[in-house]
């Protein structure tokens, strides 16, 4: 918890930290695992990539400099674990002297910290999480499959013809743009620009996305656009997408049915308000929660590794809260559930919390100091009405200003973990200065890519190098031709 991660995800010395041993370690972290830090472990070191130590001592030399040292001669330290004569015999051996655990690429960890700027845990106080899809690991596939069914029951008592319809969790990820005017969902790139685009589920090629969007950027604080913040959003965005098929083809009206109303599915900002519309309910209505509750080891992954983080922060003196929007009835089977058979004897799950707030009414909870405050009295859920947070108790509504008061806390010195793009990591930064970490599923099945991958990938270097130089040499012969 001491360690700092940089904006490239290695480990950097510190300047309390004199051992060159040490710096050399934190050089080879820096170019091994440019994007992957293990939460409470050193990341593993891989046996697929001796290659590219050649490149390590500059960086050796770097953190040497950055100790106030000259740059490593032979025979110091930090020659003698130089990467760049070793192979991968003795590159396994190296690793082993710093207890560093050998893998392969099928076999390469793909949960791990991904930083865009420093983070210092010793200034973190209190680390804040959201309970779904953070705490609470849900099969994605499973749950927004029911998710998507109750959502198209709803519909269909409304009269729309959706039978046949089928979820495909392939078509929609989180991070996707629904253009709400033209009924296409779209990829952006960091600066607003569309790349890819669908309308309904038909990929547009490179030419009409050109044509529709040229070079118009997309402004998220118009109603033209809806932007698919969480996983709970896939099966919406789904739906959406086929639905759209069936509004094209008039296959939308041909084949409705009482009471459906075609006055409210007119445009393609019609059809969005009303699958979301029958996706709130289907959350609201509760008869999904019921199931999951009824059948949580269906839709939860159980980890002893989430436990066992919680116990490791809360042993390094860090206080930890729990903040949902979900009620406390859900929260409790839940947490029960999932954290309490991993406990040592004699704990159960509230004990891993300094503070447990439920209904928090995110974002709101980050933004206003107005909201209400409820202890939560019973086992069952009662309330009684409070007026700030207290350590060791459970509540309901609040805001996150009585969090910091309660603590003694403020802006950098909390850490608030959440799934939510907008909800748990924009506000509670934008509003509170907070420091924020975004949990994100998907990144797994791409970090596992990239460690399979990284052959393919050095070949691809090497072809876009060689295309390169012939295109100079081309180049070249045209000009003197």
């Amino acid at each position: 918890t001491g360690s700092t991660i940089n904006a490239a995800g290695g480990m950097r010395a510190t300047r309390s930290e004199k051992c060159r041993a040490s710096a050399a370690r934190a050089a080879m972290f820096a170019l091994l695992f440019p994007l992957s830090v293990q939460t409470f472990s050193l990341p593993a070191l891989p046996t697929h990539i001796p290659s590219v130590l050649r490149h390590a001592q500059p960086l050796l030399a770097a953190a040497a400099a950055d100790e106030g040292d000259e740059s490593p001669q032979m025979g110091s330290a930090i020659a003698v674990d130089d990467p760049t004569v070793l192979d991968t015999q003795a590159l396994l051996q190296l690793a082993a002297r710093h207890d560093l655990a050998p893998y392969t690429p099928a076999k390469a960890p793909p949960r791990g910290v991904f930083c865009t700027r420093s983070l210092n845990m010793r200034d973190i106080k209190c680390i804040g999480y959201d309970m779904d899809y953070t705490l609470i690991d849900y099969k994605m596939e499973v749950w927004e499959e029911r998710a998507y069914h109750y959502c198209k029951e709803h519909l269909r008592s409304k009269g729309f013809p959706v039978s046949g319809l089928r979820f495909n969790p392939e078509l929609v990820c989180r991070g996707i743009i629904i253009d709400k005017e033209l009924g296409n969902l779209v990829k952006a790139d960091r600066f607003g620009y569309v790349r890819r685009a669908m309308h309904g589920t038909r990929r547009l090629s490179h030419s009409e996305i050109m044509s529709v969007y040229m070079r118009q950027t997309i402004d998220l604080r118009s109603s033209r656009w809806a932007f698919l913040n969480t996983l709970f959003s896939v099966s919406e965005g789904c739906l959406y997408a086929q639905l759209i098929d069936k509004l094209d083809t008039g296959e939308l009206y041909a084949k409705a049915q009482p009471p459906f109303d075609e006055m409210k599915c007119a445009s393609y900002s019609d059809l969005f308000k009303a699958v979301s519309k029958s996706l709130f309910k289907a959350h609201v209505a509760g008869q999904l929660k019921e199931e999951v509750m009824r059948e949580s080891s269906r839709f939860v992954n159980m980890d002893s590794g989430f436990t066992q983080a919680l116990l490791d922060q809360r042993a390094a003196g860090k206080r930890l809260a729990l903040i949902t929007n979900s009620d406390w009835v859900y929260t409790e089977t839940l947490m029960q559930t999932t954290y309490n058979p991993f406990l040592p004897d004699g704990m159960v799950w509230t004990d891993l919390f300094d503070l447990v707030v439920v209904s928090a009414c995110k974002p709101e909870f980050f933004t206003t100091d107005r909201r209400p405050v409820y202890e939560i009295a019973t086992p069952d859920g009662m309330m009684r009405e409070h007026f700030r947070f207290e350590a060791g108790k459970r509540f309901a509504g609040g805001n996150a200003k009585l969090l910091e008061k309660a603590f003694n806390i403020s802006g950098g010195e909390v850490l608030y973990v959440g799934d939510h793009i907008y909800s748990d990591v924009n506000m509670a930064k934008r509003g509170l200065s907070w420091r924020t970490c975004l949990i994100m599923q998907e990144l797994e099945r791409e970090v596992d890519g990239l460690a399979v991958g990284y052959e393919a990938q050095l070949e691809m270097t090497r072809l876009r190098s060689l295309r390169s130089r012939h295109a100079a040499v081309l180049n070249q012969l045209r000009n003197e031709l």
